[in-house]
């Protein structure tokens, strides 16, 4: 059995956009009391997460579009990665 090196990368986000994954794995975290989010169409509300994973060495390369709603206390969005070590563009 072949064992690969991982690392992850978290990253706070307070706009909508296109963001890229280029990874493994990759989950969105709202935090409570933040506004929920559409990601690709798919409602995440405050409090919860949106995770998707593969198994390597299958890299999913979807360019995620994050769209903020309201009624929370403002945008704020936890993206975290998983890379394959040596993989990351």
């Amino acid at each position: 059995m072949n064992l690969i090196s991982t690392y992850n990368k978290t990253e706070m986000i307070g706009q909508s956009g296109n963001y890229s994954s280029d990874c493994i794995a990759i989950q969105f975290y709202i935090p409570s009391g933040a506004n929920p989010a559409y990601i690709n169409g798919i409602l995440v509300p405050a409090g919860a997460t949106y995770q998707i994973d593969l198994s390597a060495p299958y890299i999913d390369r979807t360019n995620y579009e994050i769209n903020f709603g309201s009624g929370g206390s403002g945008n704020e969005m936890y993206i975290t990665r998983t890379f394959i070590m040596g993989g990351e563009k």
